[in-house]
């Protein structure tokens, strides 16, 4: 007999299962992206440029591929045709990327046969290049990533090919390429699977980490000062031998140092970089050693609390079956699978995943490429917390966005400030896919960042000192900001005096054009408004005697500018 204990505790247990469960919803269907057939590699990319992420997906056995057009509705139309990309090859995956630096985005699509390079034309169509441009891969390809070997604001490319030699293609401009593998030294001519290029050392240059399958050693090539490449120490951790396929980069404890996720047929594994530069397998102990035959995987943050966290899909064609898994970053090097339950557990043949914040909504949605007797599925997000979160947008004048760094802070409250994000753009992760340009973060309760910094692969820098959260920030190279609501550009200097503070806070601007009026408004850290005043001259002074100690941001508005400055009420 139960006893009434037993049945508590049932009941609290399947409570506490509940409140871990993701509230995603599939609208496949209704989006009209559910196409059934051999569908393999996912882009998820706003090709258009209208700020709504597009879905690309390669299909196998030579069925066209498909380009779906977000209508900015939560439905998308095919315009594969219509934009001359139905490329019917055999494809297994495909990079957009401005190859031609002329403000729009290319296509290289990678297949088991011959690969395809489309040129965007002004009118938004694309022109097949590929015999133009000197790219003549032809073997079954398993990986793309942009990289930049040279840091000459060209983006690079490198093809994995499976039990072929890869190739490394250096841009040389106006859509021309150069075969330059043996040149750099990453002829690899086993069996890739996964791929990913990232600065893993930090020494400012992009490496480059391939996995393999059939128990061959994976190979972190490093790049030694962008001339050529060499493969690291096997006793680095990273050398590991396994059927691997997917591979993706995330910060899951939020050190500053860069992991990585790898699906594999069996136990996946989790590499936690330590402060040596080894990194160590924790996947058992994290609760995140998948055993399914493992293929898609991407590092986000789903419910926007500040942790990265993995979803992954796995081939139910292929035992041991699993279903796909959402595993929730607990903040303490642990995980709980949330997908139990629910549409994203999806058993079907997945391939590609991807993320993409479909409805701009502020939440990541996920989109799975199934092969086999299933669609395409789609995963709106319908999570309802408080939690903030910030997007940003690199715009490139003479170098490309691909490998820039981006590092920011949670506003100081008398300790070591709190490192919120360590991210670097990438170009081509996980399986067979692309993620979006635009950069998403979770904040979790921070309603603002501090300290933003952004490293150009070119060298320059820009910091910003403070922006409130869940805006898109749009960056461009020169450190103008297009469509933000601050501009830190030499037309106005803002000096604060003293800064910390205890009662009285100095203003001093320094504008080409004088102010005619200014709105001032002073917010705490939580984005609530406290103080609000209104001055004509480029001088003048807040009583700021009954704030609480902490940190607090000035917003003046002058002159069509809106400026956002940090200051410190002791």
């Amino acid at each position: 007999m139960k006893t009434l204990f037993s049945i508590l505790t049932a009941l609290l247990t399947s409570l506490s299962a509940y409140a871990q469960t993701a509230n995603f919803m599939d609208i496949s269907a209704a989006a009209g992206i559910d196409h059934v057939g051999s569908n393999y590699g996912l882009a998820v990319v706003d090709v258009d440029q209208d700020g709504w992420d597009d879905i690309y997906v390669t299909c196998r056995n030579e069925e066209p591929n498909l380009m779906y057009r977000n209508n900015g509705d939560l439905t998308f139309t095919n315009v594969a045709e219509e934009w001359g990309i139905a490329d019917a090859g055999d494809g297994r995956m495909s990079v957009f990327a401005d190859f031609d630096m002329d403000g729009d985005l290319d296509l290289y699509v990678g297949n088991n046969g011959q690969d395809k390079l489309y040129e965007q034309q002004e009118d938004g169509s694309f022109l097949d290049v590929t015999a133009a441009a000197g790219v003549a891969n032809f073997h079954e390809v398993r990986s793309l990533n942009l990289i930049q070997i040279d840091n000459d604001g060209d983006i690079d490319l490198n093809v994995s090919n499976i039990n072929e030699e890869n190739v490394l293609y250096q841009n040389l401009g106006e859509m021309s390429f150069e075969n330059v593998t043996a040149e750099y030294g990453v002829s690899d001519d086993q069996i890739s699977m996964g791929a990913v290029a990232f600065d893993h050392d930090d020494d400012g240059d992009t490496d480059l980490y391939l996995t393999h399958d059939a128990n061959q050693a994976f190979i972190m090539y490093e790049c030694v000062q962008g001339t050529y490449f060499e493969a690291a120490d096997a006793d680095m951790g990273l050398s590991l031998e396994a059927q691997g396929m997917g591979v993706d980069v995330g910060d899951f404890n939020k050190d500053g140092l860069k992991d990585l996720y790898i699906t594999n047929l069996y136990e996946n594994s989790l590499l936690i970089k330590q402060e040596d530069g080894t990194y160590v397998d924790i996947a058992g102990a994290a609760g995140v050693d998948d055993t399914g035959m493992g293929w898609g995987i991407m590092s986000f943050d789903y419910d926007n609390d500040g942790w990265q966290d993995i979803y992954i899909t796995n081939e139910s064609n292929i035992p041991p079956m699993q279903p796909n898994r959402l595993y929730r970053n607990n903040g303490d090097l642990t995980f709980t699978d949330v997908a139990v339950g629910t549409p994203l557990a999806s058993p079907n043949a997945g391939f590609a995943c991807a993320y993409g914040d479909f409805n701009n909504d502020g939440m990541l949605d996920i989109v799975v490429a199934n092969g086999g007797f299933t669609g395409n599925q789609l995963f709106l997000n319908m999570e309802e917390n408080d939690n903030n979160w910030f997007k940003l947008k690199l715009n490139g004048f003479a170098t490309n966005t691909v490998g820039a760094s981006v590092k920011f802070y949670a506003p100081p409250s008398g300790g070591a400030q709190e490192l919120l994000a360590n991210d670097e753009l990438l170009g081509g992760s996980g399986y067979a896919s692309q993620m979006p340009y635009t950069m998403h973060f979770g904040l979790g309760e921070n309603n603002a960042i501090y300290d933003l910094g952004i490293d150009w692969m070119s060298g320059q820098t820009i910091e910003v000192a403070a922006l409130f959260a869940n805006q898109t920030l749009t960056v461009n190279e020169d450190g103008t900001f297009p469509t933000s609501v601050i501009d830190e550009t030499v037309e106005t200097i803002v000096e604060l005096s003293p800064n910390p503070s205890t009662d009285q806070l100095n203003v001093r601007l320094e504008a080409t054009q004088k102010p005619t009026a200014i709105a001032v408004k002073v917010y705490d850290v939580m984005g609530r408004l406290l103080l609000t005043q209104q001055e004509q001259n480029r001088q003048f002074s807040l009583n700021i005697k009954d704030l609480d100690a902490g940190t607090y941001f000035l917003q003046m508005e002058l002159n069509g500018e809106l400026l956002i400055r940090p200051f410190i009420k002791h």
